[in-house]
């Protein structure tokens, strides 16, 4: 080991398990750094503090095991290429929170290869990468969440949400994405799925964004999707499922002149017209075509902003009864936010009904109908937990992030 200006300089691999690494206040530079390297193994490593700083140009986290990283109160990572969950059955997460916290990765960034990762950037922290892959193969599963204002994601080229595998993108609370080719479900064989959600997120590409036939974009909740190159739906070999849903404010602005109808906006896409609104009088999701100009969508030719040139479309059509987290189904995370008392009206029982009638519904179908039989007893237990929360009327809960043991 040699020693660095501010601290040690390793020419080996720096590999982990067991006991999590802190990097506290001084300058570590690995070429390799391992975490989770082998079957049943763990590794952890926090990189923590205003003058913390870990250089290592390949990091492998979840080879075949568990492991986790995190980067807080100011951290700074940098690498070239990283792969988080390679093998079947391991895991890999990665957590960047706080203002001045920054994870730079130069090239190649794969989530999921073919484990099951997760990257959550929060309150004000940063990662600037070049080309993601989320849920790279087939089994691999990658989840992303951008949330809080001052939150950023900067991927300057490729971001596949789903590339042979299960990706998932988050935008949420203010957070902000910018992608140059974005891509939705990439192959047939993939699913990806997007949601940004919440007043001031956005998700902006500076190149085209295609959606797969087994890809969903939802934009509700006031926020923005922007598009310079080319929206295109449901262009690849599986004629399929791919669709842009739209609720409560939700924006989609595209580069060109079309706002003199929706035909002529639609003229903007490639593909499919496969735009949707919440249609509340039939109970499920419905080609935007269908809907009526002025009161449940609006189109704007920008003529000046950062969005000069671009046509935006709005719909206020409201999103729909039980999706109490924005997200565009109806699952148990929206009983939680009920419970936390986020649904329209706090802790009551018509919201708990309204959730209760579809429950296990999807942002693909997701229309009036009965809970599967195979969540009936999913149901009933937290059925009979929600009679005594009604009584109760507790406060908000606490909020906790569950992530991977490591000990």
């Amino acid at each position: 080991m040699g020693h660095g200006r501010n601290g040690p300089v390793r020419h080996h691999p720096l590999r982990r398990r067991g006991a999590a690494a802190a990097l506290d206040d001084f300058h570590d530079r690995t070429e390799f750094g391992y975490f989770g390297e082998s079957a049943g193994s763990t590794g952890a490593a926090m990189v923590s503090g205003a003058d913390a700083k870990w250089d290592c140009s390949y990091i492998y986290l979840g080879q075949q095991g568990d492991s986790e990283l995190t980067v807080a109160a100011g951290g700074q990572v940098s690498s070239v290429y990283a792969l988080l969950a390679e093998s079947p059955g391991s895991t890999a997460n990665i957590t960047v929170t706080g203002p001045g916290s920054q994870w730079t990765n130069g090239f190649r960034l794969y989530l999921g290869s073919r484990g099951n990762a997760s990257l959550l950037i929060q309150a004000g922290g940063r990662v600037d990468s070049f080309d993601c892959r989320i849920g790279e193969y087939t089994g691999g599963t990658g989840t992303v969440t951008v949330s809080g204002v001052g939150t950023q994601w900067n991927n300057s080229a490729w971001l596949a949400v789903g590339e042979r595998g299960s990706g998932t993108l988050r935008v949420e609370a203010g957070g902000r994405v910018t992608s140059g080719l974005g891509l939705i479900g990439s192959y047939s064989i993939a699913t990806g799925k997007v949601t940004v959600s919440g007043a001031g997120s956005q998700w902006t590409t500076t190149d085209d964004l295609a959606v797969g036939s087994a890809g969903i974009l939802n934009i509700v909740d006031g926020e923005l999707v922007s598009v310079a190159g080319e929206l295109a739906i449901n262009i690849f070999a599986r004629a399929g499922d791919g669709f842009v849903n739209m609720s409560s404010g939700g924006m989609l602005a595209l580069n060109g002149e079309a706002a003199d109808s929706l035909s002529q906006f639609l003229d903007l896409v490639v593909g499919t017209d496969a735009i949707r609104y919440w249609n509340a009088g039939n109970g499920a999701w419905s080609p935007l075509t269908s809907a009526t100009y002025g009161e449940d969508y609006t189109l704007e030719f920008l003529t000046s902003g950062d969005l000069i040139g671009y046509t935006l479309l709005t719909v206020f059509a409201a999103e729909p009864t039980g999706d109490f987290d924005g997200d565009v189904d109806v699952d148990g995370a929206d009983f939680l936010a009920w419970q936390r008392g986020e649904s329209p009206a706090p802790h009551a029982a018509a919201d708990l009904t309204a959730w209760q009638i579809r429950y296990g519904a999807t942002s693909q179908n997701l229309a009036t109908a009965a809970a599967p039989e195979a969540a009936a007893s999913i149901l009933m237990g937290i059925g009979a937990t929600a009679l005594l929360l009604l009584r109760r009327r507790p406060g908000r809960a606490a909020q906790r992030r569950v992530g991977v043991p490591l000990a």
